[in-house]
């Protein structure tokens, strides 16, 4: 299988200069929210972000699937973490779930204690953490 590459840098960059689609429910986010998870997102199994490469493969929990974790409020709270790395060292994530907050967080150069209670996101967060070869996260169930 190929490797597709997810370039969430490009998507960043692109949502700062487009504050209109960072507003909750607006009609230009709910689309541009679409248009990503119908063209953007598919087929990837590597996001790149902040010149890094991790390897996530695509899941579905059901209701929801991996590509939901990746919407525009999560794209700017990954920029937030990005502006603001010398401020702290130390991060919680509490309901880790498989782990894409984590990962981020210790590529960017925090140290992360993540905790996740569900048994099969555990598990997938545990494989995320090792497929990535990160060592700085420990995590808890």
């Amino acid at each position: 299988m190929k490797k597709k590459i997810l370039d969430l840098d490009f998507l960043i960059k692109k949502i700062r200069r487009l504050p209109s689609v960072q507003i909750f429910n607006s009609k230009k986010k709910l689309i541009f929210e679409k248009f990503l998870k119908n063209y953007y997102f598919k087929d990837f199994n590597i996001i790149k972000i902040f010149n890094k490469k991790l390897i996530f493969k695509y899941i579905n929990f059901g209701n929801t699937d991996i590509f939901d974790t990746l919407i525009i409020s999560e794209l700017v709270v990954f920029d937030f973490y990005s502006r603001n790395k010398k401020n702290y060292k130390n991060v919680l994530d509490i309901g880790s779930n498989i782990g894409i907050h984590s990962i981020i967080l210790s590529k960017l150069g925090f140290k992360v204690s993540a905790y996740e209670p569900d048994n099969i996101h555990y598990l997938i967060l545990k494989n995320n953490i090792k497929n990535n070869k990160w060592k700085n996260i420990k995590t808890n169930k």
